[in-house]
């Protein structure tokens, strides 16, 4: 991924290798990998002073991951060097990607040796003195250290400077250049301590330890137990889509939903044992359970395993006496309930037996289930159906705490995004329709998003028909979404109403002037309208803006080498930019090689044009026979 970022920090198209290799990046952690491919976190001894005195040859660093305790299975990130509790002993905060989110490392080494610590306050200069150099002279040693703002990844350390000074007794020189430039020397500093230096007072000002107010209990560090088992709260409470399952006994397509009342869905397998238990347990205790109802699906039909059996699955029904319906799976309730998890976890952790869904009375999702699910934890989480959003997302987590942002809001696009991606698109369609049209209304900002993700979904599928009433609802929320209005454009230009085009893209562009597809279909547009002058200078425009789009360079290049205004025609530019074209498509592409023939002809060299026509006639596949008879035509010319 790193490899494929693009140079240029403006850059408007960031090309699709970049694209996949981040998209490629974020699936790989969502099935369960790591940025960092598990490898522990690593400290190292810098041994410059010892390799110097001979003590250590050969050797630069040394590995010491182990003994100070750092070599956690972290997906670090972030450092953050800081003397937490001024004994003048440097600790560390790191934050990381995984859980725990943030460590800290106190420094209890028995030997710290000699150090300074130094507060600066700019007067003239910025308050903090960022960019402040200071230097320190100490056992004819020269000490250097900067202020910055920022360090390393996404981390800030602590403002004040800590200098480590060996084996050193005294300061014999300490001294400060400030943002600006200037020099001031500040007496009277001496090691084992910390001062402020405030610009322009040329004194060093000792400053007591603060005691902290929150006092930080040291913890083991234990690995957390690695289990597949888990009970999800599902605060935004998403609506299911349509669950297509079949009767038990004759096979029949039924829907499983949740009609009035609660719904559990239960999935259950002949080869699980656990599934045993937990059939037996719900069957014993179901007067417990209200008004639940429970759809048990077994997954025998469609499974892979060797050991699976429609017969023992008969037979393990009668075994455990459940009389709750029961019915066969299919593959694309399988497959329908995988991507609900993917879409609530942004995990794509495959589903394992048992596992259950709970829905609510309006066939909302309420809590998922990965493994067994016992009767006194439904009943719990049956009187939680009708909690706020609020009392749900504290039942979500096992702490207490402050939230930064509100609940989740139900957003279908979330659920639909996971069917596309997974190639489920007249899924997303069916899901995001009755998303929209049943149910509690949705926020306007997240209804704009359902209607553009919908209209895209019959875009892609290329019924753009079916597409235009999402997006021109979407767009009366929001009439300032750009991308929208420039497909809405390319809708009425496929369409072939190229006049019905042009003010959506205009708009597109009046919102946003760096929007190149908006450009570049506008130019397209008005050279298809025969409105030539007014398309040129949106050709070059966008072509700086996006040098890698050769239809727009031959475009431009036909205009300029063949067009009937002097004031258009310049074959140099023309060549220049059939040639790039061409490049871009090996030299293969006939339409391309016509344009190029008609330049090299506008700068006089007429040999070459007629081989390039050549060329073009025989890249001409068959089947185009007005082609090749245009390109026949402009080489007789």
């Amino acid at each position: 991924m790193t490899s494929q970022t693009p140079v240029n920090q403006v850059a408007i198209d960031p090309g699709e290798k970049y694209l996949r290799a981040w998209a490629g990046l974020q699936r790989l952690v969502r099935e369960g990998h790591t940025f960092s491919g598990s490898e522990r976190n690593g400290a190292y001894l810098n041994l410059g002073a010892q390799k110097a005195a001979g003590k250590v040859p050969g050797v630069d660093f040394a590995n010491v991951s182990s003994v100070t305790g750092l070599d956690v299975p972290d997906d670090a990130r972030a450092v953050c060097l800081t003397d937490w509790d001024g004994d003048g002993r440097q600790d560390l905060w790191i934050a990381n990607r995984n859980a725990p989110r943030l460590r800290f490392f106190r420094n209890t080494h028995q030997q710290p040796g000699s150090w300074l610590q130094l507060r600066l306050r700019g007067t003239t200069c910025n308050r903090d003195a960022i960019g402040a150099r200071v230097e320190v002279h100490a056992a004819g040693r020269l000490f250097i250290d900067t202020l910055r703002a920022g360090e390393g990844y996404l981390a800030q350390s602590s403002k004040v400077l800590h200098l480590g000074l060996g084996t050193a007794e005294k300061i014999e020189k300490l001294r400060v250049r400030w943002p600006g430039g200037t020099w001031e020397e500040f007496p009277g500093a001496i090691c084992g301590a910390r001062f402020l230096l405030t610009q322009g007072s040329s004194k060093a000002e000792r400053v007591d330890k603060v005691p902290r107010a929150v006092k930080l209990k040291a913890l083991p560090i234990t690995p957390h137990p690695l289990t597949d088992l888990a009970r999800v709260v599902v605060v935004d409470r998403p609506v299911m889509p349509r669950l297509p399952a079949k009767t038990w006994d004759t096979g029949a397509p039924v829907d499983l939903k949740a009609e009035g009342r609660p719904l559990l869905v239960l999935l259950w397998a002949s080869w699980c044992a656990p599934c045993l238990a937990e059939m037996k347990e719900l069957e014993a205790q179901r007067a417990k359970l209200g008004d639940l109802d429970v759809a048990a699906v077994c997954v025998d039909s469609v499974a892979t395993s060797p050991d699976a059996s429609i017969g023992k699955a008969k037979a393990m029904l009668k075994k455990t006496g459940f009389t709750a319906t029961v019915y066969a799976g299919t593959e694309e309730l399988l497959t329908r309930l995988d991507t609900v998890q993917q879409g609530v976890l942004n995990r794509w952790i495959a589903l394992p037996v048992p596992c259950a869904f709970l829905l609510t009375r309006q066939h909302q999702l309420a809590f998922i289930y990965k493994g067994p699910v016992g009767v006194a934890q439904l009943r719990t989480d049956l009187d939680l159906l009708s909690a706020k959003p609020e009392a749900l997302r504290r039942a979500a987590v096992p702490f207490e705490g402050r939230w930064l942002a509100p609940p989740l809001r139900p957003d279908p696009v979330r659920m639909a995004s996971r069917f596309i991606e997974n190639g489920y698109d007249d899924t997303a369609i069916e899901y995001l329709s009755d998303s929209l049209t049943t149910g509690e209304r949705l926020e306007d900002t997240i209804r704009r998003k359902a209607l553009v993700k919908l209209g895209s979904a019959y875009f892609r599928k290329g019924k753009r028909q079916l597409a235009l009433p999402s997006f021109l609802e979407a767009l009366r929320i929001d009439d300032r979404d750009h991308q929208t209005l420039n497909t809405v454009g390319v809708i009425y230009m496929e369409g072939g109403k190229l006049a019905e085009a042009l003010p959506w893209y205009q708009r597109a562009l009046e919102i946003d002037p760096l929007n190149t597809m908006a450009r570049a279909n506008l130019a397209i547009t008005l050279h298809s309208l025969g409105r030539i002058a007014e398309a040129v200078p949106l050709y070059r425009e966008n072509l700086r803006l996006r040098r890698e789009w050769p239809i727009g360079a031959n475009n431009l290049a036909w205009i300029l080498a063949t067009s009937p205004d002097d004031k258009l025609r310049n074959g140099p530019e023309a060549l220049a930019l059939a040639q790039k074209a061409c490049a871009s498509a090996a030299h293969k592409d006939p339409g391309y090689l016509a344009t190029l023939a008609a330049a090299q002809a506008e700068t006089g060299d007429f040999p070459a044009a007629i081989a390039t026509s050549r060329l073009a006639l025989q890249s001409v596949p068959p089947a185009n026979q007005q082609l090749a008879e245009s390109i026949a035509a402009a080489r007789a010319a």
